[in-house]
């Protein structure tokens, strides 16, 4: 059919409007079809608020404007007739040119809501089965797929059938697909803490709460202080906590041991000491470039987890940015010395002010690289021969304190339009069981938010057999995650942002850039009040 489909975006921010247009009422306005999702002149036109869940992964994930603007803003897709033109309107009107490549993959993401749309009609009230979506890591697909297998073997169980999340842009995007199209899952066992609040405040997955068993089952597993971590602001569970990835600091050993003839630093002030032995080491002798850390320059919100939010929970032994009474706390002693820590680096050159395409920590010239257990695989897979790496956790202020990080957790949610909601809870009791916690662990080499891991008989074996893991799991019980927020994405570009002005480029002093942070990010969490 040589029919062009236009798909418009209209977006307006409607402050006084309150909760028809937060994000969970956007998503919930959308799923019981009021208005929001219609046909339009030409294929269908969706008209969404700013701030709404859909529009906002696809700003923050797909790039495809610039952040800042407000006002009205117009998409027009045109797949036939690419490069497309794309319109701001409200702070100045302007045109830029998008790439051939982000049309397609902006049509298609479209197009990918607009089937869901026509095949939601009927398909979860014809199910007699659990349908469950994993991840589409092919570890986690295997690990899925031999569960599902023990689980059907049981003629008693309910059948489940097994869907690994389909590829797109983000894993997150096509649930928000499969919520707009009423096709979600029973089950999805990979869901990013960041959005539940939305999908808590949209309706739209189940508390676990109503199972009678719930909470005696969860703290039988998850270690004690993890548990307030994954509770929503109505007091109720909407995410069984599953597995986490500990952020640690790789290292390497030839490098700090003997080129530097250093230990592993545990306080700032220690990692500074074998920085400048580097720089005089370079500086006598010569030959390429070596820096001590290599944090990611892009100013994207996520990469924040990876450089400012592990320090900061470090430094604050634990604590997160937004408190139960949803006060702002970015403008603190401890923040402002993890971005002195890093705005050190980069003045001293000791942090590199680029990206590189190449895996520079198997090229012998980065002493740390911050990294979670995933990167055990990789680098057993590519390290040239002979090479020797570690991992030490990420460094404190000061002596004695204990070494908290970011958990970069993925976790187990219940769409609340199942039919079979018991039997749900009963896969995923089956799922977590202490047995196919040691099967998750062997067949993808990630951990469960499982109390005593290191003490248990049970995966004695497993740490003997792979003893890198070892270090993660003695991390598990000191692992943050993130505030519940319906806004989380767009607060972590601000401090991205921010990340940008005070560390990586110092157009701005620390004191005035947290300042101004903090009360941006404070007037965003009073819109949840």
């Amino acid at each position: 059919m040589n029919k062009s489909v236009t798909n418009k975006i209209k977006a307006k921010r409607k402050d006084s409007e309150g909760r028809r247009n937060s994000p969970g009422a956007q998503i919930e306005a959308i799923s019981r079809g009021s208005g929001q999702l219609r046909p339009g002149k030409c294929g269908s036109e969706i008209l969404l608020p700013e701030f709404s869940l859909f529009n906002r992964w696809r700003m923050f994930l797909k790039g495809l404007f610039p952040d800042g603007n407000r006002g009205e803003i117009r998409y027009d897709y045109r797949p036939l007739l690419p490069p497309i033109t794309r319109d701001i309107v409200g702070v100045n009107r302007r045109k830029e040119t998008l790439s051939n490549l982000r049309v397609f993959v902006a049509n298609l993401s479209l197009g990918l809501i607009f089937l869901l749309a026509l095949a939601g009609c009927r398909h979860k009230a014809e199910r007699d089965y659990i349908e469950y979506w994993s991840s589409s890591n092919v570890f986690e697909i295997e690990f899925a797929r031999k569960i599902v297998a023990e689980w059907n073997s049981d003629s008693t169980h309910r059948e489940v059938r097994l869907q690994p999340v389909p590829e797109g842009q983000s894993s997150e995007e096509i649930v928000l697909a499969a919520i707009v199209g009423k096709t979600t899952p029973d089950i999805y066992s990979n869901t990013w803490p960041g959005v539940i609040e939305q999908y808590r405040d949209a309706g739209v997955i189940l508390a676990f709460n109503r199972f009678p068993d719930f909470m005696e089952y969860l703290r039988e597993r998850l270690p004690d202080k993890l548990e307030e971590q994954f509770r929503s602001s109505d007091g109720q569970f909407y995410q069984f906590p599953w597995k986490g990835n500990p952020v640690l600091m790789a290292y390497n050993k030839a490098l700090l041991n003997d080129y530097l003839n250093s230990d592993l630093p545990h306080t700032y002030r220690q990692f500074y000491q074998i920085g400048e032995k580097l720089r005089q080491r370079l500086k006598e002798r010569g030959g390429k470039q070596i820096w001590m850390l290599d944090p990611n320059i892009t100013p994207i919100w996520w990469q924040r987890f990876f450089d400012f939010y592990p320090f900061y929970v470090s430094a604050t032994q634990g604590k997160t940015f937004i408190t139960p009474g949803k006060k702002v706390l970015l403008d603190i002693p401890e923040s402002r010395r993890v971005f002195q820590f890093f705005r050190q680096g980069y003045e001293t050159g000791l942090m590199p002010i680029s990206l590189f395409k190449e895996d520079i920590f198997l090229m012998n010239r980065l002493v740390f690289h911050l990294t979670g257990p995933w990167s055990i695989p990789h680098y057993k897979k590519f390290a040239p021969e002979g090479f020797e790496w570690g991992y030490t956790s990420i460094p404190v202020p000061e002596e004695g304190m204990l070494p908290y990080t970011y958990g970069d957790a993925k976790n187990i949610i219940i769409f609340s339009d199942t039919k079979y909601p018991e039997d749900c809870w009963e896969f995923i009791k089956f799922m977590t069981s202490r047995q196919n916690d040691l099967l998750l662990m062997r067949v993808t080499q990630q951990l469960p938010l499982r109390k005593d891991l290191l003490r248990d008989t049970l995966f004695t074996d497993f740490f003997t057999e792979y003893p890198d893991m070892r270090i993660f799991a003695e991390h598990i019980p000191y692992i943050v995650g993130l505030d519940q927020s319906l806004y989380l994405q767009e607060i972590f570009d601000m401090i991205s942002k921010t990340w940008d002005e005070i560390v990586i480029y110092r157009a701005k002093d620390i004191e005035t850039g947290l300042a101004d942070l903090n009360h941006q990010v404070q007037v965003q969490v009073n819109r949840e009040k």
